[in-house]
């Protein structure tokens, strides 16, 4: 597992967020401890976080954990979620990572973390989405237009934003239909 590790302050105390991805276990974890605490240590672990309980406790990305530091506003390096997240990108164990309290985000802009982290990753997304178009017509010999360039970044950026890599070559009509479709059968089970 990878383990990332940054001392900075919650409400006066000095605390540690550690951040990883687990190998074995395929998902990305968060603990932030606290050793004055009188309790078990622990203001946060996602093996207690409700949200994570389908899942063992363990989050197929990083965003879960952004929103929970937004929350708490507890200031982190962006450093350390790029490299948290390369980390589950690229299946690394065994890595261990300090961070120096000189590099964390103002307090003023903790809330604004996870808002600022799902637009890189669409923007990211987005520009690997035209990168692969690019060199699917060059390896079929086939123009790759604006339209289509435009295409495949719009598609990448909603899946990015969204979080759904998996289904990135989707129109954003489709999913626009596919959400709706969602609301509908939910708001249909409640009646």
């Amino acid at each position: 597992m990878s383990q990332h590790f940054f001392k900075t302050t919650y409400k006066s105390e000095v605390i540690t967020v550690m951040m990883g991805w687990d190998k074995p276990l395929q998902g990305f974890f968060m603990v932030i401890e606290d050793k004055t605490s009188g309790d078990d240590g622990f203001i946060y672990s996602n093996l207690d976080d409700p949200d994570l309980i389908q899942t063992g406790g363990f989050a197929q990305s990083i965003e879960p954990f952004v929103n929970k530091l937004g929350e708490l506003g507890i200031e982190v390096p962006i450093e350390m979620l790029e490299c948290v997240e390369m980390d589950g990108i690229f299946n690394v164990g065994n890595k261990v990572v300090h961070y120096g309290m000189g590099t964390a985000m103002t307090s003023s802009n903790s809330p604004k973390l996870a808002f600022a982290y799902k637009l890189m990753k669409a923007t990211e997304i987005a520009c690997l989405n035209v990168s692969m178009g690019e060199k699917a017509s060059n390896h079929y010999g086939e123009k790759y237009t604006k339209f289509e360039q435009i295409q495949d970044w719009l598609r990448g950026f909603v899946a990015g934003y969204l979080g759904d890599y998996a289904r990135v070559g989707i129109p954003v009509t489709r999913r626009f239909f596919d959400y709706v479709l969602l609301l509908f059968k939910s708001k249909e089970t409640k009646l």
